[in-house]
């Protein structure tokens, strides 16, 4: 049987009439290990935001604007595809929806906010909905093992403050709040919080992990065969490690004591066994976005290192593209990964590399594989979109250039200048302090709005320190927020143009949140360090503060570059910077 044939068997048996399966699994994060990727099983899918809905006589998936084209290219045609954007699984289903229907989902693989607008859905029907394992159950075939690789400690000179220190401030605000426990239950807030690492993920250093943090005892559940005796020695002061099989039993002891849980983050299935919870923001979202002074020069760090990559990867195609070597978009991939191998912090990419050639760069969230990545080729009009990054152990990496691989067009000169400039607005931007990323986000975009065009993604991403690249809670995007930027978050700055089927443009470096000389207002600090395309850029369009800030930052990216590569790229870098008057 097929996986969607697989599913809908089990469905008959339990007596139920639609299943639905999220992209996530038990632990809510973004990114998820090659033996939980259900959704992927199941529809195909490679991408990191996805929600399928299965019915006996049809099936729907949805995604978000980053992944529309791609999930047309790889999504199962026995699926309807919706842009998530335009149509909510919960509105479709209750399309779909008659009197007394039976709605299965995962307890564990749903958080409780999550799952909230289905009950609202189910109620309007009278419908039932029903807590079952049937998706994870179902895959049984070629299933990857699940990882088993080991923790291990984040050192306190990278880390910047002791775990005691920050279990402190949780228990002083259990202490205010009066609850008698926090359970964390998000793996990044897990990490950061006992200042672990792992690798349970290809491209996060995450050990896949629950907290309960006690007054007097605080326990951490998990796969047991992940932590080393070394480990388990380290911290037996601070917490104890659990198997996670022992987590329901532990809970159910708990039911009449006041516990603090994030529903946003936290599995419906814990949240049904706490009938006392006090839902509440988990409280190391914002300490953890908030990087401490050890963090920030870390991530500057990382982004050295990165930077040299970076640049021996562009001189390196530069030659290449010069003298007609054969280059694909895997060759892209590997290259990278060759060049920041070499870096001495370097522990694996932060995502999986995006080279997309022409075409395939107007597929946001493009990935080639072995079989479909494309010849790269010099030639007039010819773009290459490179999105890539590095996870280091001082911090973590995410850059986007555009490279023209020949004289590009006038229309593309114009947009890639157009983008330019609201990366530059975004960048130089002064804001009083309580602004959100949502207020800023027209910076980025008023250049392409102003000519009628707009992007489909978000302008700016968290990034954690060693951690996940997508970091909450802030962001910088149309979408309302109520978490103002603060000083030490990290977030990207990307914004973008799209020509389906032509090619692709995205600027993104990275940008730290600083104080300004006046009291009360907030700026950035670019901590990317890698040169822009100067055949790409139409100067007579730039103000005079754009081409300063342009001359500016190539004489940072020259300067801390340099010392770091031979004398032949050194003398590309002059080059490319000088393009700039730097």
């Amino acid at each position: 049987m097929t996986p969607l044939e697989t599913i809908r068997h089990g469905m008959k048996q339990q007596n139920l009439d639609a299943l639905l399966i999220p992209m996530s699994d038990r632990f809510q994060s973004e990114y998820v290990p090659a033996h939980d990727r259900i959704l992927q099983w199941l529809t195909g899918f490679t991408g990191s935001a996805g929600f399928a809905v299965v019915l006996a006589d049809k099936a729907a998936f949805f995604t978000d604007g980053r992944y529309t084209i791609q999930a047309a290219q790889e999504v199962n045609t026995a699926f309807e595809r919706l842009d998530s954007g335009e149509t909510r699984p919960q509105e479709w289903l209750s399309q779909q929806l008659k009197q007394g229907m039976h709605i299965g989902f995962h307890p564990w693989h749903f958080s409780i906010s999550q799952l909230q607008a289905f009950e609202k859905t189910a109620a309007i029907y009278d419908a039932q909905l029903v807590a079952t394992p049937l998706a994870d159950d179902a895959w049984q075939e070629n299933r990857p093992a699940a990882p088993t690789l080991p923790a291990f400690l984040h050192p306190i000179e990278y880390a910047g403050e002791s775990t005691a220190a920050k279990l402190q401030k949780l228990r002083n605000e259990m202490a205010k709040t009066h609850t008698d426990a926090i359970f964390i239950a998000l793996p990044e807030s897990v990490n950061w919080l006992f200042n672990l690492r792992g690798q349970d993920l290809p491209h996060t250093p995450f050990l896949n992990a629950y907290a309960l943090i006690e007054h007097h005892q605080t326990s951490i559940f998990t796969r047991m065969d992940k932590i080393p005796d070394a480990l388990h020695n380290e911290r037996h002061n601070i917490a104890v490690f659990k198997p996670l099989e022992d987590l329901e039993k532990h809970l159910t002891a708990m039911q009449q004591k006041l516990v603090m849980l994030d529903p946003d983050s936290c599995p419906f299935a814990v949240g049904a066994m706490l009938a006392s919870a006090v839902h509440a923001p988990d409280p190391c979202l914002l300490p953890k976005a908030c990087k401490n002074n050890a963090e920030v020069a870390g991530m500057k760090h990382a982004h050295v290192q990165d930077g040299a990559a970076m640049v021996r990867f562009l001189h390196w195609l530069n030659g290449a593209m010069q003298q007609h070597h054969a280059v694909t978009e895997a060759t892209v991939d590997e290259k990278l990964r060759e060049f920041r191998r070499q870096q001495p912090e370097f522990f694996s990419e932060s995502f999986p590399t995006i080279a997309g050639f022409n075409g395939n760069g107007a597929i946001v969230h493009y990935r080639a594989t072995e079989h479909t990545a494309a010849k790269i080729m010099h030639g007039n009009g010819h773009l290459l979109l490179i999105d890539s990054g590095g996870q280091y152990h001082s911090g973590t990496t995410d850059i986007t250039r555009t490279v023209a691989l020949g004289t590009p067009t006038t229309a593309q000169k114009t947009r890639f200048t157009q983008v330019l400039e609201g990366h530059i607005a975004l960048a130089s931007a002064h804001f009083p302090k309580g602004t959100t990323g949502a207020q800023l986000d027209v910076l980025a975009r008023q250049f392409l709005w102003a000519d009628g065009v707009d992007y489909a993604h978000g302008t700016g991403h968290g990034v954690g320190a060693f951690l996940n690249v997508h970091e909450g809670p802030c962001g910088i995007s149309k979408r309302a927020s109520n978490t103002a930027l603060q000083p030490g978050m990290i977030l990207s700055n990307e914004p973008g143009y799209y020509e389906k089927d032509a090619y692709g443009i995205r600027i993104e470096s990275l940008i730290l949140v600083v104080e300004k000389d006046k009291p009360g207002y907030y700026g950035f600090e670019t901590i990317t360090l890698c040169p822009l395309d100067a055949k790409l850029v139409d100067f007579g369009m730039l103000s005079g503060a754009e081409k300063a800030w342009l001359q500016h930052y190539h004489a940072q990216v020259k300067a801390a570059i340099t010392p770091l590569v031979d004398a032949e790229e050194a003398a590309w870098l002059a080059q490319a910077c000088a393009a700039f008057g730097a």
